[in-house]
């Protein structure tokens, strides 16, 4: 069973075996489940920001310096949000599925969901929304903050060699 991924962005897919290697056709981007017809499969599917992750100040470094002290890098995002959600349905031989992905928080109220399902199969969607991170956001600040105090600090260091 085909399951599309449309406007995924850097969400990660994951089934009972691990990572699922997303493949591309002319209609998108798509996993292959391979299960059985008529078996329960769970897709987990993940998204953190790059500033979240484990060795992000290292990283976020090495590419602060070798993209010209930062510019030449792309930006970070300013979209923070975390999703960590889960798709449940039954296999059935060539079904497809579609699913979009928005960048929206989740209402207080609970409204706004970050999936949207298109399918002719049942498709249950849970913990479908995205939290917003409050640890890359503060990151981001701070890389910002880091970054120019930097670049100003090496523009001082270049004028001082340049006049002595």
């Amino acid at each position: 069973m085909k399951v599309y991924l449309i406007e995924k962005g850097d969400v990660q897919v994951f089934g009972r075996d691990g990572a699922m290697k997303i493949l591309c056709d002319g209609s998108g981007e798509y996993v292959e489940t391979r299960g059985q017809t008529g078996e329960q499969t769970k897709l987990r599917l993940v998204r953190e920001h790059e500033l979240s992750r484990r060795w992000w100040v290292w990283y976020a470094l090495f590419f602060w310096v070798i993209g010209f002290f930062g510019f030449l890098t792309p930006r970070y995002s300013k979209f923070t949000g975390k999703l960590d959600g889960a798709l449940r349905f039954t296999e059935k031989e060539g079904g497809v599925i579609k699913v979009r992905f928005a960048k929206v928080y989740a209402d207080k109220g609970g409204g706004t969901s970050a999936l949207t399902v298109f399918s002719e199969e049942d498709v249950a969607v849970e913990n479908g929304f995205y939290i917003s991170d409050k640890s890359a956001s503060r990151r981001r600040t701070l890389y910002g903050i880091f970054s120019w105090l930097a670049r100003v600090a090496f523009a001082a260091l270049l004028i001082a060699v340049i006049i002595k």
